[in-house]
């Protein structure tokens, strides 16, 4: 299941939706989810995964590592801070991302104010 958990993964952190990879991929959401938990079909599937989610095939396939790699080296650099998981790091970005769209819609807000007084 590495590979499937590579996929998820990968588009969980670059803040993709099934929604939005199923509609690169030609097929309903239901299908892709599906095709997500599927380690054959992944395989099958691969080269069209990964050009949706705009990576390599390579990439997919050894994301976990990288990932790993990639958290031991934050994680020495920033020897003060506790050592961070994945799950974490995958919570802290989400977070985040939705911090952002928060002060977007209230620059936005702001603009719309202004515009009207």
């Amino acid at each position: 299941m590495v590979l499937t958990d590579n996929i998820k993964r990968f588009r969980k952190v670059n803040g993709l939706s099934q929604e939005y990879v199923s509609y690169k991929l030609s097929m309903a959401q239901p299908s892709y989810s599906r095709l997500e938990k599927n380690e054959s079909a992944c395989i099958e599937k691969l080269e069209a995964i990964a050009k949706a989610l705009n990576t390599s095939p390579e990439t997919l396939l050894n994301y976990h590592v990288l990932n790993k790699q990639r958290l031991e080296k934050w994680s020495a650099q920033n020897q003060f801070c506790e050592p961070l998981n994945e799950d974490a790091l995958l919570g802290q970005q989400m977070h985040l991302r939705e911090l952002i769209r928060e002060v977007y819609v209230l620059i936005l807000l702001i603009h719309i104010r202004y515009f009207f007084n």
